[in-house]
């Protein structure tokens, strides 16, 4: 099911009209590797050869601004589970989420910067300032979803403590969000992508972007299987469908 049957309970009947916004502070790749390097929570390879790879990649995976992901996402607390597909749209600082789960229920995100809006088959819409303070409202379970847009890449968020393969790749980070929530993510598989279908990249080759991201935090759980990229032209990106919704594989 994609969301509760608790549904009712856990949407609020009123939003607050304000929160505090704050934009994702992206760390150039020096900063990254300099804290990699400085942390001493994190094994990581002293080779030239990966230190390098590293510095390539992140470099790459922060010039990597306008994709969609499609897939399947499932979250868990130890009262609730909730799963269905997801396709995400990501522009810049703005993204679009439709979540899809039987029955035709359908949850449709979107995040511009200082206005977000939640709308749900059957329970109407809400708006505010983070989609992720409206997401986990609805759902009753927090989700990182800022970071989340970070981490789906293979890229290191803010203020996170990574570790990195052989290969340069993020194969684990730890972050700490405002609310006192400790969350280990692990990627644990990666997709040859064809990395000319990203304007951004100007590559003819191929690049490794994450196809299975686990991510715990207390007693939370989220579950991420991607099962395509696709680079988008960033006037494609504004407009993700004719009624405003992303088509969902599966949904």
């Amino acid at each position: 099911m994609l969301w509760p049957k608790s549904w009712p309970r856990s949407w609020p009947r009123s939003w607050p009209g304000q929160w505090q916004w704050s934009r994702l502070y992206r760390r150039t790749w020096v900063t990254v590797i300099v804290s990699v390097l400085m942390s001493g929570c994190v094994t990581v390879p002293k080779d030239n050869a990966t230190v390098l790879a590293i510095e390539e990649r992140q470099r790459m995976l922060a010039a990597l601004s306008v994709w969609q992901m499609t897939g399947r996402i499932g979250l868990t607390s130890s009262t609730e589970a909730v799963s269905g597909d997801i396709a995400w749209q990501q522009s810049g600082d703005s993204y679009t989420i439709g979540l899809a789960g039987p029955l035709g229920r359908r949850l449709d995100i979107e995040q511009t910067p200082g206005v977000a809006t939640l709308s749900a088959s059957g329970q109407g819409s809400a708006r505010g300032v983070r989609a992720d303070t409206l997401l986990s409202r609805a759902l009753g379970i927090p989700v990182p979803l800022t970071q989340l847009g970070v981490w789906i890449k293979g890229a290191v968020g803010e203020n996170a403590t990574p570790g990195f393969d052989r290969f340069g790749r993020l194969v684990q980070l730890k972050y700490s969000d405002a609310n006192g929530v400790r969350w280990v993510a692990r990627i644990k598989r990666y997709l040859q992508v064809d990395a000319s279908g990203f304007t951004e990249l100007k590559s003819a080759g191929q690049i490794d972007l994450p196809g299975l991201i686990e991510i715990t935090g207390d007693e939370y759980s989220i579950r991420l299987l991607v099962k395509s990229w696709q680079g988008l032209a960033p006037d494609a990106a504004e407009k993700p469908s004719g009624n405003g919704r992303l088509a969902i594989p599966g949904g």
